[in-house]
């Protein structure tokens, strides 16, 4: 039976349309039947299962969709025993669907959400979504871990397509230790409906009632429940790292192992390592923080007055490759000269390597004068108790630098110390050590 045409304002209203009408809509309307009654809901109406009907669940063992149940697969030899979800009937539009029970994997240890997962079609004509469901496709079993809590949305059906997925809940799957349990949502026969902007499943309870004794629609879920107290505190975590050790000072006549790491002098004069990098890598850097005026005579040059003790490196027991440089400049003309070198004093300190210094004699640098060499060789099994120390003259300009370059390699048997020495020995003009970081300073590195 076709509708009427639609009519525009102020067309006339036949009776023969409106016969029509009327015809249609009492072919559509729903009526119940000896097993189905009809539900009144908020978006319209829904089946249920008369009492008796035999279309629920009974109580007790039998549990649709709702219990864990066991059967046997196969005969004799191949017979094998399979444990699962309880299928059972599902109706929804024009198909009544017979869903096999769901089997399970008792190994896969963890907590689950299962629903059936039904694609239908609403009713639909001329464009219009109608109440009620036209077919629907075969029930498929879902499962999935239940970390996020929730079971996936519906798809409600729109016009003109009608095509739409309902989900149905089937409860909480645990399974541990080889043993499945269900917190079902439900017990029974379900029934799947629609109303236009919504899909309902109705079933019975989980008690395993009857269908009948299900009711109407499920209602929405409920707010979530208040938080819960804050969980113990968890372990503490192993413990990190042990960092890098601290300076440790080796003073005169004191006997100690040095740390491994980067050679320096402390403020205190005493030689000590320290795991960051002070400066040059490897070795002890020491420099004077300006330039040192310092004078004596003659007669009594070299002497300990001329000591800078800036320069001081205090060295343990043990083996040693000493290297350093000393730098002088003159301020006048001529006339003036110096002794420098560098001094062991306060324990023992012996050559066990030949070494040698370097003599730079002189360079200018105005006018340009290229500066000569001499190296000196300091023998081996050298007792180093006298200074080792270079006599400098300025003979004819100012600006003239004086350079000595210092390395020995030296065994210490006491606790001893190492230090820079420098002096004018006359009257005539002045004498500066240059105490620029690079220009004078000692290393000290254990060998």
């Amino acid at each position: 039976m076709n509708l009427p045409p639609k009519k525009r304002p102020g067309n006339p209203i036949l009776a023969s349309d409106w016969n029509t009408m009327v015809d249609a809509l009492a072919a559509r309307t729903p009526r119940p039947s000896a097993t189905l009654e009809i539900v009144s809901t908020s978006g319209g109406f829904s089946y249920r299962a008369r009492h008796g009907a035999g279309s629920g669940s009974s109580a007790g063992s039998d549990c649709p969709f709702g219990q864990i149940t066991t059967w046997v697969e196969g005969a004799g030899d191949e017979a094998a025993t399979k444990t699962g979800i309880k299928g059972g009937v599902v109706y929804a539009g024009d198909k009544v669907w017979n869903v096999s029970n769901k089997e399970l994997n008792l190994e896969a240890t963890g907590t689950f959400l299962v629903w059936l997962e039904i694609s239908v079609t609403a009713n639909v004509e001329d464009e219009v979504l109608l109440p009620g469901l036209k077919t629907s496709t075969e029930p498929v079993w879902k499962q999935v871990g239940s970390s996020g809590g929730n079971y996936p949305d519906q798809t409600i059906p729109t016009a003109p397509a009608g095509t739409g997925k309902a989900i149905v809940a089937i409860g909480l799957l645990t399974i541990k230790d080889g043993v499945a349990k269900l917190s079902p949502t439900g017990c029974g026969t379900i029934y799947v409906s629609h109303c236009p902007g919504s899909l309902t499943a109705d079933q019975g309870d989980a008690s395993g009632g009857s269908g009948s004794e299900g009711g109407g629609t499920v209602g929405p879920a409920g707010p979530a429940g208040p938080k819960g107290d804050t969980g113990a505190t968890g372990p503490a975590g192993p413990a990190g790292p042990t960092g890098p050790a601290g300076p440790a000072a080796i003073s005169v006549n004191t006997i100690a192992t040095l740390a491994p790491g980067y050679l320096y002098v402390d403020t205190n004069g005493h030689l000590t390592t320290s795991p960051q990098d002070p400066g040059v890598v490897g070795q002890l850097h020491v420099a004077l923080s300006a330039n040192a005026h310092v004078t004596d005579n003659n007669s009594s040059a070299p002497t300990t007055a001329m000591d800078i003790a800036a320069t001081a490196l205090t060295l343990a027991p043990g083996n040693w490759h000493i290297t350093g440089a000393l730098l002088a400049v003159s301020a006048v003309y001529s006339g003036t000269s110096a002794w420098f070198g560098i001094r062991f004093s306060g324990g023992a300190a012996v050559t066990n390597s030949a070494g040698s210094y370097t003599k730079w004699v002189p360079y200018c640098s105005s006018p340009s004068q290229p500066a000569a060499t001499t190296t000196v060789t300091v023998a081996n099994n050298t007792n180093l108790t006298n200074p080792i120390y270079y006599s400098a003259y300025n003979a004819s300009s100012s600006g003239q630098y004086h350079i000595m370059e210092v390395d020995l390699h030296v065994h210490v048997a006491v606790a001893t110390s190492v230090r820079f020495l420098a002096g004018m020995v006359n009257s005539n003009g002045s004498y500066y050590v240059q105490g620029t970081t690079g220009q004078t300073w000692l290393t000290a590195a254990p060998e």
